[in-house]
């Protein structure tokens, strides 16, 4: 019986992609205890992420109009917060 149906029968709350995890991840503990395996890691290159196909992004931004923006939407809260205070407390005085 292959692993995959031995786990799906003995757990079969298990996705797939649990299944194929769990396996990998018990695929990956076997090659680790292997010290041949341990010790060609330990001598392998390791690459910075321009070499691994990362990329940078550079995000630029215009605090001034920012600035106005934040200015403009909290003076719009406050009027809006303000005109419902007057309307609550005037109908609170006229209860």
């Amino acid at each position: 019986m292959k692993k995959q149906e031995l786990l799906k029968q003995t757990n079969p709350y298990l996705t797939k992609s649990e299944i194929d995890r769990l396996l990998r991840a018990n695929e990956d503990s076997i090659l680790a205890a292997n010290p041949d395996i341990v010790k060609n890691r330990e001598k392998r290159i390791k690459l910075g992420l321009d070499l691994q196909g990362g990329m940078r992004v550079v995000l630029e931004v215009n605090t001034g109009k920012l600035l106005e923006k934040l200015a403009k939407i909290l003076m719009r809260f406050s009027g809006m917060f303000w005109q419902k205070h007057r309307k609550n407390r005037k109908e609170q005085t006229n209860r």
